[in-house]
Protein backbone atom coordinates (compact mmCIF):
# COMPACT_ATOMS: atom_id res chain seq x y z
CA UNK A 1 0.00 0.00 0.00
CA UNK A 2 3.32 2.38 0.66
CA UNK A 3 3.80 1.66 -2.94
CA UNK A 4 0.51 3.23 -4.17
CA UNK A 5 0.87 6.48 -1.62
CA UNK A 6 4.36 6.81 -3.14
CA UNK A 7 2.99 6.93 -6.57
CA UNK A 8 0.15 8.92 -6.09
CA UNK A 9 2.80 11.56 -4.28
CA UNK A 10 5.08 11.75 -7.17
CA UNK A 11 2.75 14.49 -8.74
CA UNK A 12 4.67 16.63 -6.17
CA UNK A 13 8.20 14.93 -7.24
CA UNK A 14 10.92 16.64 -6.52
CA UNK A 15 13.55 14.59 -8.10
CA UNK A 16 14.50 12.32 -4.73
CA UNK A 17 12.31 9.45 -3.96
CA UNK A 18 13.34 6.99 -1.29
CA UNK A 19 11.39 3.68 -0.40
CA UNK A 20 12.18 1.04 2.27
CA UNK A 21 11.37 -2.64 1.13
CA UNK A 22 10.29 -5.13 3.58
CA UNK A 23 11.66 -8.65 3.04
CA UNK A 24 9.43 -10.49 4.82
CA UNK A 25 7.97 -12.59 1.85
CA UNK A 26 10.70 -12.58 -0.93
CA UNK A 27 7.72 -12.80 -3.62
CA UNK A 28 6.12 -9.86 -2.21
CA UNK A 29 9.84 -8.06 -2.31
CA UNK A 30 10.29 -8.93 -5.68
CA UNK A 31 7.06 -7.49 -6.95
CA UNK A 32 8.01 -3.72 -4.94
CA UNK A 33 11.70 -3.82 -6.26
CA UNK A 34 9.92 -3.97 -9.52
CA UNK A 35 7.32 -1.15 -8.54
CA UNK A 36 9.98 1.12 -7.40
CA UNK A 37 11.49 0.08 -10.61
CA UNK A 38 8.64 1.23 -12.80
CA UNK A 39 7.55 4.11 -10.83
CA UNK A 40 11.34 5.46 -10.38
CA UNK A 41 12.32 5.81 -14.06
CA UNK A 42 12.69 8.85 -15.57
CA UNK A 43 9.84 8.52 -18.14
CA UNK A 44 7.19 7.03 -15.95
CA UNK A 45 4.48 10.01 -14.93
CA UNK A 46 1.63 9.50 -12.96
CA UNK A 47 -0.80 11.39 -15.07
CA UNK A 48 -0.24 8.71 -17.63
CA UNK A 49 -3.38 6.22 -17.97
CA UNK A 50 -1.64 3.83 -19.46
CA UNK A 51 1.39 4.15 -16.40
CA UNK A 52 -1.16 4.21 -13.46
CA UNK A 53 -3.34 1.16 -15.29
CA UNK A 54 0.07 -1.21 -15.53
CA UNK A 55 0.52 -0.46 -11.97
CA UNK A 56 -2.73 -1.33 -11.49
CA UNK A 57 -2.84 -4.68 -13.53
CA UNK A 58 0.37 -5.76 -11.35
CA UNK A 59 -0.71 -4.73 -8.73
CA UNK A 60 -4.44 -6.39 -8.42
CA UNK A 61 -5.58 -7.78 -11.89
CA UNK A 62 -4.90 -11.36 -12.44
CA UNK A 63 -6.14 -11.29 -16.03
CA UNK A 64 -3.72 -8.93 -17.98
CA UNK A 65 -4.29 -7.35 -21.42
CA UNK A 66 -1.14 -7.94 -23.46
CA UNK A 67 0.22 -3.99 -23.29
CA UNK A 68 0.69 -4.83 -20.12
CA UNK A 69 2.40 -8.45 -20.62
CA UNK A 70 4.43 -7.03 -23.12
CA UNK A 71 5.66 -4.54 -20.75
CA UNK A 72 5.87 -6.82 -17.89
CA UNK A 73 8.31 -8.88 -19.45
CA UNK A 74 10.13 -6.22 -20.75
CA UNK A 75 10.84 -5.04 -17.07
CA UNK A 76 11.39 -8.12 -15.65
CA UNK A 77 13.93 -9.04 -18.49
CA UNK A 78 15.87 -5.39 -17.39
CA UNK A 79 16.04 -6.94 -13.83
CA UNK A 80 16.88 -10.18 -14.66
CA UNK A 81 19.89 -9.07 -16.56
CA UNK A 82 20.48 -5.66 -15.44
CA UNK A 83 19.93 -5.92 -12.08
CA UNK A 84 17.52 -3.48 -9.98
CA UNK A 85 17.66 0.28 -10.88
CA UNK A 86 20.62 2.27 -9.02
CA UNK A 87 18.34 3.64 -6.83
CA UNK A 88 17.50 0.67 -4.95
CA UNK A 89 19.61 -1.01 -3.17
CA UNK A 90 20.06 -4.91 -1.90
CA UNK A 91 21.39 -5.31 1.30
CA UNK A 92 21.92 -9.02 1.68
CA UNK A 93 24.25 -10.54 -0.98
CA UNK A 94 21.99 -13.74 -1.27
CA UNK A 95 19.02 -11.51 -1.82
CA UNK A 96 19.75 -10.45 -5.31
CA UNK A 97 20.24 -14.06 -6.56
CA UNK A 98 17.26 -15.25 -4.62
CA UNK A 99 15.32 -11.76 -6.28
CA UNK A 100 16.64 -12.94 -9.95
CA UNK A 101 15.32 -16.76 -9.38
CA UNK A 102 11.88 -15.59 -8.91
CA UNK A 103 11.64 -12.92 -11.87
CA UNK A 104 13.23 -15.75 -14.02
CA UNK A 105 10.48 -17.94 -12.75
CA UNK A 106 8.16 -14.78 -13.55
CA UNK A 107 9.43 -15.13 -16.99
CA UNK A 108 8.94 -18.56 -17.69
CA UNK A 109 5.26 -18.33 -16.51
CA UNK A 110 4.30 -15.77 -18.39
CA UNK A 111 6.37 -17.87 -21.69
CA UNK A 112 3.70 -20.63 -20.87
CA UNK A 113 0.32 -18.05 -20.44
CA UNK A 114 1.57 -16.50 -23.67
CA UNK A 115 1.52 -19.73 -25.37
CA UNK A 116 -1.43 -21.12 -24.27
CA UNK A 117 -3.51 -18.01 -24.72
CA UNK A 118 -1.91 -18.19 -28.63
CA UNK A 119 -3.11 -21.48 -28.49
CA UNK A 120 -6.68 -21.00 -27.03
CA UNK A 121 -7.05 -18.29 -29.58
CA UNK A 122 -6.27 -20.20 -32.47
CA UNK A 123 -8.69 -23.13 -31.46
CA UNK A 124 -11.27 -20.33 -30.74
CA UNK A 125 -10.82 -18.41 -34.57
CA UNK A 126 -10.58 -22.34 -36.21
CA UNK A 127 -14.04 -23.18 -34.05
CA UNK A 128 -15.35 -19.59 -35.54
CA UNK A 129 -14.59 -20.19 -38.79
CA UNK A 130 -16.51 -23.85 -38.86
CA UNK A 131 -19.12 -22.38 -37.58
CA UNK A 132 -19.36 -19.77 -40.29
Amino acid sequence: MDALTTIASKTNYDGHLDVHLNYSCPLTFARNVLIVKVISANDFNVNKVDNLSYLWDMWYNAVWPKSTLDRFVMDIKELVYRGPPANCSIIKSDQLGELKDIWTDWLLSVGKQLIEASQIEKVLKERYSKSS
